[in-house]
């Protein structure tokens, strides 16, 4: 089961590098990464120094949120110039066909028709038959939950295909909101006895997110207050994916926003991604894949991730967390080194690229980017990890 999530870390990792824009001037200088490090993620000499060497350093953050997870990792590479990575990422999306059941990305705008594959489970069906506001499987609104009672006849023959057919169009109608009003259309989850208001906890996230203003303020202010700031180059991808990870499947619709800006002559890359909604286990994501570049030869692939699940609280909270933490920290820093081994020897092996893969890393990794793609790893190893500890303690 972890194995299968390790595969869509790996994903994540491999679509860090996103499309190019004019150059957008930061206030902070790349030279300061260490010491950034050193302030926002507790980094000591002995890790900066394990970075000079190439090694992965992965730290997990404190957090006081009981429901948060919160993880850092960081790795050097050697200079990888215009390198394609579209040898890599491919290679590495092989392996997630048994993972991903199904996918989609949404239209501009989003409709309907957008959801068609999407199946669900039959147990998922019984769930939403059986839902009440305080008590539902699923994690859904309370509006969401009165629409399942008042226009699904569940007494009918047909309410399977009824019942999948409103929850795709109330998650179209949810996408479609969001698009036009950002963080004020996030659901509130009313399935348990305390309510989640996504919106509070997409706030709080983005507060506790490492390095994004300091190192791009502008891309930090543009997400705070989509869709009505304007930044010119972004770009944006709606998503819905049905992930199997060795648990009951889980929905998940994501918003990655790209971003990319030159300094010192070098290209930087960031790409936010949002779980603006989970069928299970989690409540909120965010993630930033950032390639850091200050020189040839000083080049960091980053990742921050926070998660927030309600699986992490009640007995034994400290324990979950503590797992989920351990298992987060390993995971991503063999990723990490898996990452920077394929990319460097990519680099190394690389020639003049052919027209059909024209415009080196840049366009390679754009033009991969335009599959859809599991971007919610770091969400789903939170509850897979949560869980496969109840599992094997049978608590």
């Amino acid at each position: 089961m972890l194995k299968s999530v390790l595969i869509a870390l790996r994903i994540l990792f491999a679509v860090a590098i996103f499309s190019c824009v004019p150059s957008t001037p930061a206030q902070s200088s790349v030279s300061d990464f260490k010491t950034l490090l050193r302030k926002e993620a507790a980094f000591d000499e002995k890790d900066l120094a394990a970075l000079d060497k190439g090694e992965a350093v992965v730290r997990s953050l404190p957090s006081e949120e009981k429901r948060e997870v919160s993880i850092c990792g960081v790795i050097k590479l050697r200079d990888i110039g215009d390198m394609s990575l579209k040898p890599f990422v491919v290679k590495m999306s092989q392996h997630d066909d048994k993972t991903v059941l199904s996918w989609g990305k949404f239209s501009t705008p989003p409709v309907f028709a957008d959801l068609r594959s999407l199946k669900l489970e039959d147990r998922d069906v019984e769930d939403m038959k059986n839902c009440e506001v305080g008590n539902c499987e699923l994690k859904m609104s309370a509006a969401m939950i009165t629409r399942l009672h008042n226009e699904i006849d569940w007494n009918a023959p047909e309410y399977q295909s009824e019942a999948m057919q409103l929850f795709r169009k109330m998650l179209a109608e949810y996408v479609v909101d969001y698009i036009q009003r950002g963080d004020k259309a996030l659901l509130q989850y009313d399935n348990r006895k305390t309510p989640v208001r996504l919106a509070d906890d997409h706030r709080m996230l983005l507060e506790g997110v490492l390095f994004l203003d300091e190192l791009a303020p502008e891309f930090g202010k543009y997400i705070r207050n989509f869709p009505a700031e304007n930044l010119p180059g972004v770009e944006h991808e709606f998503d819905w994916t049905k992930v199997d990870f060795g648990l009951r499947p889980l929905v998940t619709l994501t918003h990655t926003a790209s971003f990319a800006f030159q300094r010192n002559g070098l290209d930087q890359y960031l790409i936010a991604t949002r779980g603006i909604y989970a069928s299970r286990y989690v409540d909120s994501s965010l993630a930033l894949v950032m390639l850091v570049r200050d020189s040839a030869t000083d080049n960091y692939l980053v990742f921050t991730n926070i998660s927030r699940s309600n699986s992490l609280t009640g007995s034994f909270s400290d324990l979950k967390r503590t797992v989920v933490s351990g298992q987060s920290e390993t995971k991503v820093k063999d990723m990490l080194t898996r990452s920077k081994g394929l990319i460097e020897r990519d680099a190394a092996v690389s020639s003049q690229p052919s027209p059909a893969e024209s415009g080196g890393l840049i366009a390679s990794v754009t033009r991969y980017l335009r599959k859809p793609l599991v971007l919610l790893a770091i969400a789903v190893m939170v509850g897979a990890v949560v869980f496969l500890f109840f599992r094997r303690t049978g608590k």
